[in-house]
Formats: C-alpha cells, structure tokens, sequence
C-alpha cells in the first residue's frame, strides 16, 4: 500500500491498473473539493460474515465516512468530525464503547481494547466509568526526544496520579468512551449501568443505511440540535477533548488512565521546532479558553479539590510565561546595568536561592529519570520548556486577550508530521530545525542574545576591574550562564550553520534589532 501511495503521489493519479482492480470512491472521481463536498458514505466491508480474511475469519464492518462540508459554514473541525462519525456509527452498529484514535495513529497492542472493556465490566465500579484513557505514545522520537514531545512526565508520572481524582481529563486519542455518556447521559449514582451489547445485527439493508447516513453527515443536521453542546464532542475550544473531558467528569462520570506495558496506540510528534511550538501554542490557548469559560474548572461543579487542581494545572499552562518572561528580561537588562537582584555568595539568604535553584532542578531530572529518560533528554526537554514559555505561552495569552476584547478570534491550527530527507537526517542527529521565519522563534532568540550579551559584558567587567564585583552578581552570572548553554542550539542555528535547517536570517535581524532596542532603553527601564 505504501508503495501504491507513493507512486500514485508520483504520477498525481491514481494508476489505471490500480483503479480496475478496486472499486474506490467514486463520488472523489469528480470535481470534488476536500473543503466544499456532499456526504460521503461507503460500506467497505459490511460484517455480515461474507467478508473474511485470509484466515477465514469473518471480518467486521468498516465504513468510510467524509460528512459534508461547505464554505462559510462552521464544521467545527475535529469535533464535529467525530461527532458525525458518533452519529454514523451508532446507526450501522451501535456499539456500547466507542474507540477514538487520531489519524496519524495505529493500533500497537492487540489486547488494548480488551483491557479497556475490562474496565467498564468491573461489577463495583465499572458503572462510574465514561471513558478509559491510554497514554498518548509516538513513533520516531529520537534518543533523547529533540523536542520534548514525547510527553514523558505527563503521561508516564502526572496521569498516574489523576486516577486517584476521578481519572485524568480526556486527551483526544487512544481513548475508549461508553457512548452513553458521551452522548449527554448524565451519571446518577442510582442507577446501576451496565455495558450491554445494543448492536444493530441481522441482515441489512447497506444500501437503505448508507442514505440514512448522509443525512446524519450532512453539515446541517446538527442545527438547532444540542451536539456539540449538550451532547458529543464540545464545540468552541481549540482544545475540544479536554473540554469534553472536562464535561464528561462535571456530569458525575470517572475515567481512568491505563498504560499497558505494551505501548497501545503509536503515532506521530512534530518534527521541527516551529510545528512543536505551534502546537503547545493551541493546547495552551485552548485551555486558557477552558479555564476563562463558564466550564472553569473551579466553578463547573460536582469535581473533587483534587481534581480541580489537576485541572488548574493544565488549563493555567499558559501563564507560565509571566514568571518566566520576567526572569528571562529583567535578569540580564540588571546585570547590563550592574543592579544586583540576588544576595551576594557571602550572604547567608545566598544559600536559599542556591538551594530552591539546585531542588528544582534536581527534582525536575530525577522525575524524568524515573519515567526512564536520560540526562539529555532532560536538557532537550528543559530547552523546549524555556522556549514554550517565552514563546507558544506568550502567543497563547496574546490570543486570548485579543479574543477579550473581540479583536479577533483563535484559530484551528494543523501542525505537519511531514519532513524531507535532508530535514529527516539533522533530526536523526538531533539537530534542531528551524527553516521557517516563523514569529514564534522571535522571542526565544531575543532573550537567547539578551542573556548572552549580559553575562559577556559582566564577566568583562570583573576581569577588567577585579573579580570581588562578582561577590553581588554571581548568581546572576549562574543563572544567565546556564540559559545561554541550554541556548547553544539557536546560536548555532543564526550564527554557524549553513544547511537548510538553520534559522531565517530576517528571524535574526528582527531579533538583533529587539535586542537593541531594549539595551537602549534599558537604563530608563531599571
């Protein structure tokens, strides 16, 4: 089949001797454009036991399903995808459970599903259950995880925890959800549901389903209807599965977080630094969104303290840029002033701030190693995090304050999991990707040249005029230090490197040009 793909890609059609041997889609075979099309429904395999496999083997059914879309009419991207698949569903099989898995994902592990029902058959507390979340795992990751997106500490130390708050919140794939509860049944502690098998079965009419189905995958079935509301997937977050999670758990139903040790669904992470902080950019605005919405998770109700907490956590995300963007600017603007901020070595409150520094960091290394990272994995995933914060954070808070004051609203956007050769090879050597003069790579290399040109212009100072200056300084001096080690990757990109993955050269000089600005003013500023 990849091979079929990708020669098909070659030739920009489909062979002929390809399409004699299959029946394909014939509705695409006209001037069909993938954002303004009719329903499209086919019953590829009906499951009705003449359809087997090479084992013999009856095979289930499988349906291809492409709801309608027109122009200037909202289809609420991958929510109102899933709720039309939910709808579709539910009249050619209505399955109790129902299995979300993203596109770019596929099954790793066989019993996955088995493990799921497992949980929703338990006698004492299988009828509390909305959904069972599998950790997100990727393919492809390097080593040491260039870019953090592996997501280690979240899905191999936080979620753990979550299970004892009522479960974790629902991320979106890999997710198994008791179609009862998604489609808007609230839990009541009096009845005692049970996961009974409601399967449309018999002979049926495919042809009579298939019209019926265009209809449920029309783009305006859902008017005046409570989906995206009241029932299915949320509509109105760039988060939606959160959302829906979120929903899902104020209504009284529980989920659980199960990591097999086989790793059950496996997809694919960003491969360049643009596509990954674009992404936490969305994740973070969406759940800003959350957290500002009449869902807040403080307010929404019949969630535990915990489980609030839990929630704060992830939809505060964004605000993170505040303490870090103070420290990434004040800290070396002082430093080119000589304005000391920290005690000096002799001070006996020096060891305070060394100690919380040093703590923090250690913790933050040992948590990773204990979710079986490594040492680089760490370094690579604290880099990311600093750029994150001045950066996908930044924009976040940005996006929602002009939403605020209805200067514009948040977008949808898609990050690509393609990458060419040469881009393939720098990523397999670990070295980051830049390529793009994306606005998102402004403030980090801002600050980046910021520290670098504070810690020069000290460490200067003290050799010119005696290292006792460094008594007030130092750990200023540490501190700016240590970011422009963490640093040395975008220094290389703007000043070294000559392959196509380096950083844009207006990136530079915008940057340079911010930079100087700042130093400017900077007296005035202190």
């Amino acid at each position: 089949m990849q091979e079929q793909i990708a020669r098909a890609t070659r030739l920009r059609k489909v062979p002929d001797e390809v399409r004699k041997g299959h029946k394909g889609f014939k509705e695409w075979d006209s001037k069909v454009d993938p954002r303004h099309h009719q329903p499209i429904i086919e019953v590829l395999i009906r499951g009705d036991g003449e359809d087997r496999d090479v084992e013999g083997n009856p095979m289930p059914t499988l349906v291809y399903v492409s709801r309608e879309k027109h122009q200037g009419h909202p289809h609420h991207y991958k929510a109102g995808a899933l709720n039309a698949l939910n709808r579709v569903s539910a009249l050619m099989s209505n399955a109790p459970l129902v299995l979300n898995v993203d596109c770019d994902m596929h099954s790793n592990n066989s019993q996955a599903l088995l493990h799921a029902v497992c949980f929703f058959l338990d006698p004492k507390e299988g009828h509390r259950i909305g959904y069972v979340q599998f950790p997100q795992s990727f393919g492809g990751i390097t080593e040491n995880d260039l870019y953090g997106n592996g997501v280690k500490r979240i899905y191999e130390v936080e979620f753990y925890g979550t299970n004892a708050h009522n479960g974790p919140m629902y991320a979106g794939t890999g997710s198994v959800h008791r179609r009862e509860s998604l489609n808007g049944r609230k839990y009541d502690p009096k009845v005692q549901l049970k996961v009974e098998d409601k399967s449309v079965r018999g002979n049926k009419n495919w042809e009579d389903l298939a019209v019926k189905a265009k209809a449920l995958a029309s783009s305006t079935f859902e008017t005046g209807k409570p989906w995206g509301k009241e029932m299915g997937l949320m509509y109105g977050c760039a988060v939606e599965d959160v959302f829906t999670g979120l929903v899902l758990q104020s209504r009284g139903w529980q989920s659980v977080f199960y990591a097999p040790e086989r790793k059950a669904y496996l997809g694919l992470a960003p491969v360049n630094t643009n596509d990954t902080l674009i992404q936490h950019k969305r994740w973070s605005t969406g759940l800003l969104e959350i957290f500002l919405s009449e869902y807040c998770p403080w307010t929404v109700g019949k969630l535990k303290l915990g489980q609030i907490m839990c929630y704060s956590f992830y939809t505060l995300w964004s605000l993170w840029c505040l303490p870090m963007l103070t420290y990434a600017f004040v800290l070396p603007l002082a430093m080119v002033n000589g304005i000391p901020l920290f005690p000096k070595v002799s001070d006996p409150w020096f060891k305070l701030f060394a100690f919380l520094g040093i703590a923090s960091h250690a913790f933050s290394l040992g948590e990773l190693m204990w979710a079986k990272g490594t040492i680089k994995m760490w370094w690579n995933e604290t880099r990311m995090w600093m750029m994150k914060g001045t950066s996908s954070y930044l924009f976040a808070v940005t996006v929602i304050i002009l939403k605020t004051l209805g200067i514009s609203e948040p977008g949808f956007e898609i990050t690509s999991k393609v990458i060419d050769e040469e881009a393939l090879k720098r990523y397999k050597k670990e070295i980051m990707e830049f390529a793009v003069a994306s606005p998102m790579f402004i403030p980090p290399t801002t600050l980046a040249l910021l520290h670098l040109f504070g810690l020069l212009k000290t460490l200067t100072m003290a050799v010119k005029d005696g290292l006792e200056g460094l008594d007030h300084m130092f750990l200023q001096v540490i501190v700016s230090g240590y970011i422009s080690l963490i640093s040395l990757p975008l220094y290389e990109a703007m000043f070294l490197r000559k392959d196509k993955g380096r950083m844009p050269v207006y990136v530079t000089i915008y940057a340079i040009g911010i930079l100087s600005v700042l130093l400017y003013l900077s007296p005035s500023l202190m």
